[in-house]
């Protein structure tokens, strides 16, 4: 009977020694993603900061040509009713 008991409790000793083995490996995984996804994170923050800044620029040149085309548009209108 007392090997017995001894022999459950190695054998639960085990169990849990596997399981905070199994549970530091986890947790190693886990610390690893999460850098990997930080990494991704900055990456991502930085290519929308950089299409950002080329759709700002479009807008202003698209913009600008917008009033030059209206400002042309009424100099062409003004022309045509004063002949």
């Amino acid at each position: 009977m007392h090997w017995g008991i001894n022999y459950l409790r190695e054998d639960i000793q085990d169990q849990r020694a596997e399981m905070r083995s199994g549970v530091r490996q986890v947790r190693n995984e886990l610390r690893d993603h999460q850098a990997e996804s930080a990494a991704v994170r900055q990456e991502m923050q930085r290519g929308l900061a950089r299409l950002d800044s080329k759709i700002d620029s479009r807008f202003h040149l698209l913009l600008g040509a917008t009033i030059t085309l209206n400002g042309m548009l009424a100099a062409l209108m003004t022309a045509l009713i004063r002949l």
